[in-house]
């Protein structure tokens, strides 16, 4: 992992067993993701083919660190853990079943970028009423393309996928472990 914090995001993904689950994550990353990022894999005390993949992923993947709880904290202890980890300007909060389509994380660093006001946004998603159909989901997410560069102000944010500026984290600190 890149020590410089310019321009890169850090992917921080809880993993608890779901193997399967977890390479198809890691896979459509590798696949779809152009801007630069790092991956935090913070495993939760998860079973030893779960554990031995996630090894397997660091020692290939430069880009990639995994973080061993020997027992489960929960999905809010282990995003802090990954989030105090982070040296980027901006951190990816992200499910373990997560399937990413081309060009995401460009997309959304971009108009955070491009809009100060705006300190967390998520991807579209199809727990988010919006459903293919037919289609898989990257012929879907091609569909969604004439809305490059739109946004729409929502009252929450779901950390399926949820990228947040590293200097948002700073003003208001990390997630409540009361809601471990």
């Amino acid at each position: 992992m890149n020590s410089d914090t310019g321009g890169r995001c850090d992917l921080i993904i809880p993993v608890w067993n779901h193997l399967e689950m977890t390479a198809d994550c890691i896979a459509s990353i590798k696949k779809n993701t152009k801007y630069p990022y790092g991956i935090i894999l913070i495993d939760n005390a998860s079973d030893e083919p779960t554990r031995q993949y996630l090894k397997s992923l660091s020692e290939k993947m430069s880009a990639v660190r995994v973080i061993r709880n020997e027992e489960n904290k929960g999905f809010v202890k282990a995003v802090n853990q990954g989030i105090k980890e982070s040296r980027a300007p901006y951190i990816c909060v992200m499910n373990n079943d997560t399937i990413v389509t081309e060009g995401w994380l460009s997309e959304l660093v971009s108009i955070l970028i491009g809009n100060a006001d705006i300190g967390i946004i998520n991807p579209s998603s199809n727990t988010s009423c919006q459903f293919p159909g037919k289609l898989d989901i990257e012929r879907y997410a091609k569909t969604l393309n004439v809305l490059k560069g739109k946004y729409q102000e929502l009252y929450t944010c779901r950390a399926f996928a949820m990228v947040v500026k590293k200097e948002v984290v700073d003003k208001v600190g990390y997630l409540d472990d009361a809601y471990g």
